[in-house]
């Protein structure tokens, strides 16, 4: 990633997603605040990419729940059911 002021949009859209898995350097978010500021599209994906990551999230939440002790046994017992 190149060190100049302004980030591209491709940058920007590379930060978006590592900012999910790791913290940024102070130069970096403050990089891509000001991208976010003024760039519609680059907005957009970040909230996109929020939203599709809280949904994961829960789901994989939902998921977990379901897989209680003894669910593995419920499922084989269903299938040889139906």
């Amino acid at each position: 990633m190149k060190m100049g002021l302004m980030l591209s949009c491709k940058e920007t859209s590379e930060l978006i997603i590592k900012k999910d898995t790791e913290e940024l350097k102070f130069y970096d978010r403050m990089r891509l605040m000001m991208h976010l500021s003024m760039c519609k599209f680059c907005s957009l994906f970040e909230k996109q990419n929020n939203f599709i990551n809280s949904n994961i999230k829960a789901l994989d939440d939902k998921v977990v729940k379901e897989f209680e002790p003894g669910s593995k046994e419920k499922i084989l017992q269903n299938i040889k059911n139906n």
